[in-house]
């Protein structure tokens, strides 16, 4: 009879899952600081022996959450368009982005490691180059492709990008993190419409500009 496939097994995963979502809750409700080990091994009624075996620390189970913070914003931005218009680049980026930070557990991770960074600015810089640097990289090589000639040059697309996600995330943490306890704003598409616009009328503009001007 053969026997099981070397590496963790699902029942592993599963397990894994549920100490980094205890985690989540506590950290959320208590702090990082004033959370231990064993609050978290109690709240999966596990022995912190046990727990060691899942995560060795307690710093282990937030980079998890960093990786986790990651994931969903990347996911929706990387099914972006590949031929599409500017307009239609930042479109598909904002609701990819929104999409990725849609529940209320995914704020609470947020606003988790947004506290936290205050404390240990390593975490800060792992949110960076873990979710923000990617998602403004990747929405950044769309864009340089798809800004008309002349306002390509005299626009950054990695600056684009990033005042973009940026007015994305403000929103996130001012309008439903802070002011609506992490539900979802309705007005999330009225807010992304405005800002397409922004961008797009004001990208139109240079480049009307800069064409008059030669």
């Amino acid at each position: 009879m053969p026997g099981r496939r070397p590496g963790p097994t699902p029942q592993y995963h599963e397990q894994r899952q549920r100490i980094i979502q205890a985690a989540l809750r506590l950290f959320a409700e208590h702090g990082y600081e004033a959370t231990s080990l064993r609050d978290i091994a109690e709240a999966v009624e596990m022995s912190p022996a046990s727990l060691y075996h899942y995560f060795p620390s307690k710093e282990s189970i937030m980079e998890a959450l960093l990786e986790l913070a990651a994931r969903g914003p990347l996911e929706g931005v990387a099914r972006l368009p590949k031929q599409a218009s500017f307009r239609e680049i930042l479109e598909a980026a904002g609701r990819g982005f929104f999409r990725g930070i849609s529940t209320i557990q995914a704020k609470q991770l947020l606003k988790v490691i947004l506290v936290e960074a205050h404390h240990r600015p390593e975490w800060g810089h792992r949110y960076l180059e873990q979710l923000f640097d990617p998602t403004q990289s990747a929405v950044a090589s769309l864009i340089a492709r798809t800004l008309p000639e002349r306002a390509r040059q005299q626009l950054r697309a990695d600056w684009l990008a990033r005042q973009f996600t940026g007015a994305l995330l403000s929103f996130v943490i001012h309008e439903e993190l802070l002011r609506r306890g992490g539900e979802s704003s309705p007005d999330r598409e009225a807010y992304l419409q405005q800002l397409v616009e922004v961008f797009v009328t004001g990208v139109e503009e240079i480049e009307r500009r800069t064409r008059h001007a030669l």
